[in-house]
């Protein structure tokens, strides 16, 4: 017995070494589900990191309003990056119509379009309808009227004179345009942003802006993209065709909505997906 007990008494100042050693492994092992969670937690963050701005993309592009005001976007700066000087009429309308194939996106139906050059006279703004084949010939002198009002909302600083030209061009852009128009639309903010009309009795998206150069109104256009019952599906197709590069590609997959008929709406996948394996 005392023969153990000097045996026990004589280990146990080998035991607490050895104990301390193993202490960081099993410590170590402990905490292999805590850290596998806080590595899980990291790469979660980092993924809705990365994927929010798709995302927020992804829900801007799908929208058939994007594609007009990315043309018009586009459009705008094709004229802006034209050599030709806007000194008149004539380069002007050359710059702007020159600008216009190259400002679809791909898949994005023709759209009517009207452009004005603007030049100062007597401090007023005097606008002049641009001329081509590839422009609208209806509705110049409304198209006109518009432009001269807006340049001058842009120059004036006399509330009453902005209001005045203001009223007046919503009525006329009603008999044109329907009467969805309000006032809003010719508001500053909402220059370059499309609302729907109606003309000649079918659906449009429609869209003005201004073309400025060294701080200068020189020009302006209205856009107007034709849209039918399946506009809703005309965006995401739209989408699928333009989606650059990336680490997340999109897809449009239907749910079964009561009295809705989702086999109009197909399947619709980035090439990236559908081809892959």
């Amino acid at each position: 017995m005392i023969e153990r007990l000097r045996f026990l008494f004589g280990f146990s100042k080998y035991l607490l070494p050895i104990i301390l050693s193993a202490l960081p492994i099993i410590l170590l092992r402990l905490n292999v589900p805590e850290e596998k969670k806080r590595e899980s937690e990291e790469l979660k963050r980092e993924w809705l990191s990365k994927s929010s701005k798709y995302v927020f993309r992804f829900r801007e592009e799908s929208k058939i309003s994007f594609w007009l005001e990315e043309t018009a976007r586009r459009l705008k700066h094709n004229v802006l990056s034209s050599k030709i000087p806007f000194d008149g009429l004539s380069n002007f309308t050359h710059s702007l119509v020159s600008a216009i194939p190259g400002s679809y996106p791909k898949g994005v139906p023709k759209c009517k379009i009207w452009g004005v050059f603007i030049s100062k006279k007597n401090s007023q703004p005097d606008a002049e309808i641009c001329q081509d084949k590839l422009l609208e010939k209806e509705c110049k002198k409304l198209v006109v009227s518009m432009m001269s009002g807006l340049s001058l909302d842009y120059s004036s600083n006399e509330d009453s004179d902005r209001e005045f030209s203001k009223s007046n061009l919503v009525k006329r852009f009603k008999a044109a345009f329907g009467e969805g128009i309000t006032s809003r639309v010719f508001d500053q903010d909402n220059r370059g942003i499309a609302y729907s009309v109606i003309f000649q009795g079918k659906p449009y998206l429609q869209l003005w802006d201004l073309i400025f150069q060294k701080q200068k109104i020189v020009g302006g256009f209205i856009l107007m993209m034709p849209v039918g019952l399946n506009s809703s599906q005309n965006g995401p197709k739209i989408c699928l065709l333009n989606w650059a590069k990336g680490p997340f590609f999109p897809a449009f997959i239907p749910f079964p909505v009561p009295g809705y008929d989702i086999s109009s709406f197909p399947i619709g996948l980035h090439p990236k997906i559908r081809n892959s394996k």
